[in-house]
Order: structure tokens, then C-alpha cells, then sequence
């Protein structure tokens, strides 16, 4: 514990000078209104009732997007995670976006079919197929143990967006959303198309 509080200090103190993605994020959240903090170690959220996090444990999260949208608290950032420890060790990074409504939602899982089938934490949770989508019930796997309130959740204008966006791998923890694509650090373009993916998804899950 040591150590990691070590090098969590040493990173917070690292220099002042941005890269050129750093610099790049920083006029993008001027753009749509967002604050933004390159070392933001102490604003970790917790990812721990996430079933993508089960058994990882989070090394620092840096920079970290805060913003609003109609109500909804949004939190984009690169994250840096390991599993294992010693020899077994892996660290991975990862970029993601956090909703928070407020209010209550279900607990579930999205995803390309199949993709995180294995992902520790989900044990038990029921394939569910949304009536009258066919398409959407054969392109994604949503999982969850509350069916009706996830059914009711995932009205027609939620699934058709689901349907008509690029794939990114969803879960909700009951307050919040966690939205993730691929295994890496998101590229400018990919950071900004995230972004935008939130404020679009927000619009209806408040309708």
C-alpha cells in the first residue's frame, strides 16, 4: 500500500507540461462546456460494483473530463488497472465514461454478443430479449437479473439508438452507467466520439 501511495504521489506531481493529446483534450472540453484535469488521482470513482472491475484493482485514473448534461453527471477518463499481482501481474489501460442520472436505474450488462460472456460478476444474470427487436436481441446480449425493470428501461427509442450506434460495451450499476470500447487508450477521435455517444444516449434515456 505503501508503494502504490508512493507512486499514486509521484505520478500527481509529474510535470506541467501537457502532450500533445493532453493539449488536444483540453480545447475539446472547452468546447462542450467540461472541466478538465490531466492528474486527477483522487477523483477515482468507484468502479467496484462494476462486473468489468470484479478482481482488477484501479492504479490511477488521469485525464479526467467532469461535466453535465441536462442533469446527468458525466465523468470521461483514462484509467490504469492491473489484475494478478507479482510474476501474474497484468496492467491494462482502458478509457471510460461514467453517467450518473439522477435516479434510480436497473442493473445490467450490454454488449456484442458474446464478447465479456466470462466477465467475473455476472453469474446467474438472465439473457434477455426485447420484444418486437429482433435485430437488436441477435446483435447484443443484455443481461440482467431485474427483467421487467430493465424491459421497461430499454424503451423503443433506447434500443433503436443502441441499434443505429457504433458497439460499446455497457453496465450499470444501479446509479451509474460505465461505457467502454476496446482494450487500450481511446484515440482523439475515438475520445470525442465517446463523448458525444453520452450526451446522445442521456438525451434518451431521459425521454
Amino acid at each position: 500500500a505503501a508503494r502504490r501511495m508512493m507512486k499514486l504521489t509521484s505520478f500527481m506531481k509529474s510535470g506541467g507540461v501537457l502532450t500533445a493529446r493532453q493539449q488536444i483534450l483540453k480545447e475539446f472540453s472547452k468546447e462542450i462546456g467540461w472541466n478538465f484535469k490531466t492528474n486527477s488521482v483522487l477523483e477515482i470513482p468507484m468502479f467496484g460494483d462494476f462486473p468489468f472491475f470484479k478482481r482488477k484493482t484501479i492504479d490511477h485514473a488521469y485525464n479526467v473530463f467532469k461535466g453535465e448534461y441536462r442533469g446527468v453527471q458525466m465523468k470521461l477518463m483514462d484509467v490504469e488497472f492491473y489484475e494478478g499481482e507479482f510474476i501474474a501481474k497484468e496492467v491494462h489501460k482502458h478509457t471510460v465514461l461514467i453517467l450518473s442520472p439522477p435516479f434510480p436505474i436497473p442493473r445490467f450488462r450490454l454488449d456484442k454478443e458474446r464478447i465479456f460472456d466470462r466477465i467475473a460478476g455476472m453469474a446467474g444474470f438472465e439473457d434477455i430479449e426485447i420484444e418486437g427487436h429482433v435485430d437488436f436481441s441477435r446483435r447484443f446480449k443484455l443481461k440482467g437479473k431485474n427483467v421487467q425493470k430493465i424491459k421497461a428501461f430499454f424503451s423503443n427509442e433506447i434500443v433503436l439508438f443502441f441499434e443505429s450506434h457504433p458497439y460499446y460495451h455497457l453496465e450499470s450499476d444501479g446509479k451509474n452507467i460505465l461505457i467502454l470500447k476496446g482494450n487500450r487508450i481511446s484515440s482523439i477521435s475515438e475520445v470525442k466520439a465517446l463523448a458525444m455517444y453520452g450526451r446522445e444516449l442521456t438525451e434518451k434515456i431521459l425521454k
